[in-house]
This record gives structure tokens, C-alpha cells and sequence, in this order.
């Protein structure tokens, strides 16, 4: 007798099988079925087992026949680990999830009224190399969509960390809490950067009063993003510098250069706005003087 096509057979039942596994799920309140919600596993769970008999191919099948019957299989298993990643699952919650499946289909493997000893140890014997076929692809797929939804979630995390806002027409603020390391200092220049470059604004206040410590590297660190902003066309003025930093930066011997600072935010939005206007005026002055000189 074919086993494979007594497993297929079996599968076929779809109907059944999804309601007694979907029971079984419930009443034990399981962590998937909880997780992703009842009605989202059950469509999954269909889709499975629609894809399901194509998987019951002989072990010593072709390795491209056996890659291309676990084809829809593989996507399935994508959708499904994307959202259990999402939703802060763990790739433990699927074994158990994949289990109650195999041991219903085992169940009714036994009790099939044509199998012999034989085709009974070959069914279960595929039954296991499709089962952990399935749950070792998961883990692969999970552990990938894993990792780019933390690597999402630190670039997010990166861009809080570093707000940059615009409080004026041309003027962006960047107001910094926290330590301040090589890896976050690369974060914020690129914000920074890039906000600039979008908004063109001439004029970028860099505060620091929640920076806890500013030692030489940290303040390297600041120096390099002003330098970094001269060249996309911002000029910056450091704002927030308490006495004690001030006292730790002039014993370290560090060198702000040319870089304004001012005490406080709202000082340091004062200065930029009166050289705005100074600059409004010195235009209007030039323009009138041209007048002046092309009348006469």
C-alpha cells in the first residue's frame, strides 16, 4: 500500500482536522493561539494543511523536487514567523503549536483501516521528516525576521535618541539626553544631517544639557557633527553647557574652536535670531546702497 497517498488521504479532511486542532488550542489556552488571535491561526492553519500533501514526497526524492514541494510551505512559514516576531512571540511558542498537529495526524495514521505494520512505521516515519523539516525552516525564518525587526526597532530607538526639530523658519534644535557613544554619535550626525539637507536650514542649535558627561571624546564627537553640518551649509551654537562641564572641558584642554556657545536654549534661539536680523538689515542696507549708486 502507498503510505503517501494514505497520509494524503487523511489530510484531505481538512475541515475535521482544523476543528479538532483549533479545540484542542483553545482548551489549552495555547501561547500562538493566544498571541495572533484565534480566527488569524485557523486561516493559517487551513492554509497549511492545504499545502500539506504536497510535502509527503518520498525521502529519496530529487533535492529540487523536494525543494519546490515546500515552496508555498516556505511563504507560509514566512507570513507566519514575520508575525510572531512582531508581536514579541518566541520560537518556542511554534513547536508546541506544530505538535498538536502532528500527533492528530498520527492519531489517524494508526487508526487507518489499511495500513499494516509496515505502512504504519513508513506513514509515521514521514510524518517526522515532514514535521521537522517544517520546524526547522521556522526557526531559520523566524530568526531572520527576528533580527530585522530588532534592527528596526534600534534604528527607531537610534532616531528617538536624537530628535531633531525645527523651531523656526531655518533653524533646527537637537536636544540631547543621555551618554553619548562612537555608535550614537554616529546616529545623531546622520539625523542632523539629513535634516538639514531636507529642511535647508541655514542654522542648527545643539543642546546638552541632559548629556551627563562630556569628556574629550564626547566632546570630539560634537566638534565632528558641527564640522559635518558646516559642509551641508548649517552653522551650529552649542547650547547647555553647565559650569561643572565647562570646568572638565578647559581641564581636559579641550578645544571648541570657533564653535559659539551659548547657556541655554532660548539664548542660544536669541543669538541666531538677532544675526538673522542683522543679516536681514546688512541685506536691505546693500540693496538701498546699489539703489542709490544705479540713481546716481
Amino acid at each position: 500500500m502507498d503510505h503517501f497517498k494514505s497520509l494524503r488521504t487523511i489530510v484531505a479532511d481538512r475541515e475535521s482536522i482544523v476543528t479538532e486542532w483549533m479545540a484542542q488550542l483553545a482548551a489549552e489556552r495555547h501561547e500562538l493561539h493566544e498571541l495572533l488571535g484565534s480566527e488569524y491561526i485557523r486561516q493559517q492553519s487551513e492554509t497549511l494543511l492545504i499545502e500539506f500533501p504536497r510535502l509527503t514526497v518520498p525521502g529519496t526524492a530529487s533535492p529540487d523536487r523536494e525543494r519546490d514541494s515546500y515552496e508555498g510551505v516556505s511563504r507560509w512559514l514566512q507570513n507566519i514567523s514575520l508575525r510572531t516576531a512582531q508581536h514579541g512571540g518566541s520560537p518556542h511558542t511554534f513547536m508546541p503549536y506544530l505538535l498538536r498537529l502532528k500527533a492528530i495526524i498520527s492519531e489517524r495514521v494508526k487508526d487507518h483501516p489499511e495500513m499494516t505494520m509496515q505502512d504504519l512505521y513508513d506513514g509515521l516515519t514521514a510524518l517526522d521528516r515532514v514535521f521537522d523539516r517544517i520546524n526547522h525552516l521556522y526557526y531559520d525564518f523566524y530568526l531572520n525576521r527576528r533580527e530585522q525587526v530588532i534592527k528596526a526597532q534600534a534604528l527607531a530607538i537610534q532616531e528617538l535618541s536624537a530628535p531633531v526639530i525645527q523651531v523656526w523658519n531655518g533653524i533646527l534644535a537637537l536636544p540631547l539626553i543621555g551618554a553619548i557613544d562612537t555608535q550614537r554619535a554616529k546616529g545623531i550626525m546622520e539625523n542632523l544631517l539629513r535634516e538639514v539637507v531636507r529642511t535647508k536650514s541655514p542654522h542648527v542649535i545643539i543642546d546638552i544639557t541632559g548629556v551627563p558627561i562630556v569628556d574629550t571624546g564626547v566632546a570630539e564627537r560634537l566638534i565632528k557633527t558641527v564640522e559635518a553640518a558646516r559642509l551641508v551649509g548649517a552653522e551650529c551654537v552649542m547650547t547647555g553647557i553647565r559650569p561643572e562641564v565647562a570646568q572638565t572641558l578647559v581641564m581636559l584642554g579641550v578645544n571648541l574652536g570657533d564653535i559659539v556657545t551659548k547657556a541655554t536654549l532660548q539664548a542660544g534661539l536669541s543669538y541666531i535670531l538677532q544675526r538673522i536680523r542683522q543679516g536681514e538689515q546688512e541685506a536691505a542696507f546693500a540693496d538701498t546702497k546699489i539703489l542709490e549708486e544705479s540713481v546716481s
